[in-house]
C-alpha cells in the first residue's frame, strides 16, 4: 500500500511539473502610460536608458526631467501608480537628429525572465527629437531582459 501510494505522489509531481512548464512563454499584458517625443533638444538632459522604475522617487524624478522644458506628462494616461502590484518599463532613445520613434511591441515571460522587444523607426524630419515609450506591467520577481 505504501509503495502504491508513493507511486501515486511521484506520478501526480511529475504531471504538474509537466504542467507548469508548457504555460511558458506567455505574453505579459502592459499599459501604455505615454509614449511620444521629447522636443528639448536634449535640454532634458536624459540620456538614453531602458529602465524598470520600482518606486514613487523614481517615477517623479523621471517625469520631472521629462517635463523641464515641455509638460509631456499631461499626455499620460495616469497619475497614480501603486508600485506595490506594478511597475513602470520605460525606454528613452538618445537625441536624435531627425525624427524618431521607439515602441514596446510586446513583453514574453519565460520561466526565469522577462523579455521586451522594442522597435525603433525612423523618419524625415528637420527637428531634433528623443523618442519615449512608458508602460505599466504587473510587478515581477524575475528579471527583465530589453531586446
Amino acid at each position: 500500500m505504501k509503495r502504491i501510494l508513493f507511486l501515486l505522489i511521484i506520478i501526480i509531481s511529475c504531471t504538474n511539473s509537466e504542467t507548469e512548464t508548457e504555460i511558458f512563454p506567455i505574453s505579459i499584458e502592459f499599459t501604455e502610460i505615454g509614449k511620444g517625443t521629447l522636443t528639448g533638444s536634449g535640454f532634458e538632459n536624459i540620456i538614453k536608458t531602458k529602465t524598470i522604475i520600482k518606486n514613487n522617487e523614481d517615477w517623479n524624478n523621471l517625469v520631472a526631467k521629462m517635463n523641464t522644458i515641455e509638460n509631456v506628462s499631461n499626455e499620460f494616461n495616469t497619475d497614480e501608480i501603486n508600485f506595490d502590484t506594478h511597475y513602470i518599463v520605460a525606454i528613452i532613445l538618445e537625441l536624435k537628429g531627425t525624427g524618431w520613434t521607439v515602441e514596446i511591441n510586446e513583453m514574453i515571460e519565460n520561466s526565469e525572465n522577462i523579455i521586451v522587444n522594442t522597435e525603433e523607426v525612423d523618419f524625415s524630419t528637420l527637428a531634433y527629437s528623443q523618442p519615449f515609450h512608458i508602460v505599466l506591467i504587473p510587478k515581477t520577481e524575475k528579471e527583465i531582459i530589453f531586446e
